[in-house]
């Protein structure tokens, strides 16, 4: 479209147009332009804000305190992730956890066997020293 009317406004003036004079040309008329509807000052007019400063070689977007925030906010758990430890030392931990609960387990279990045993030992021993006792009274 652009070319069209490049053409266009050549024969008209009838003579040719450099290319950095054609530029030159639409930048200005892009520069000057104004939008008259109140949709176009809401919605067109901070797009063609954009890309004159995108033109003029400036930072159309700006960083805000919530994109630093952000990136601050990344940063940190890329570190976080990069002193995560390897699989394999999870495993590891893992592994060695569970060891350690079934071990534990297998000990509480060994110990509540042992208190029946001592009980029941103590009970019959109770019983024949009873039984001793009642036989020296009579």
């Amino acid at each position: 479209m652009a070319e069209k009317m490049h053409r266009e406004i050549e024969e008209v003036r009838g003579k040719k147009i450099k290319e950095q004079e054609w530029n030159d040309m639409n930048f200005e008329f892009f520069k000057n332009h104004k939008f008259h509807t109140d949709f176009g000052q809401k919605y067109l007019q901070p797009i063609k804000d954009d890309n004159l400063k995108k033109i003029n070689g400036e930072d159309p977007m700006p960083e805000n305190k919530e994109v630093k925030k952000l990136k601050k906010k990344l940063a940190k758990l890329e570190l976080k992730a990069s002193l995560k430890p390897d699989r394999g030392i999870e495993t590891m931990f893992r592994t060695t956890s569970k060891n350690h609960l079934e071990l534990s387990a297998m000990a509480d279990t060994k110990a509540n066997i042992m208190i029946s045993v001592n009980t029941l030992s103590y009970l019959l021993l109770f019983l024949c020293s009873l039984e001793s006792y009642m036989n020296i009274r009579t």
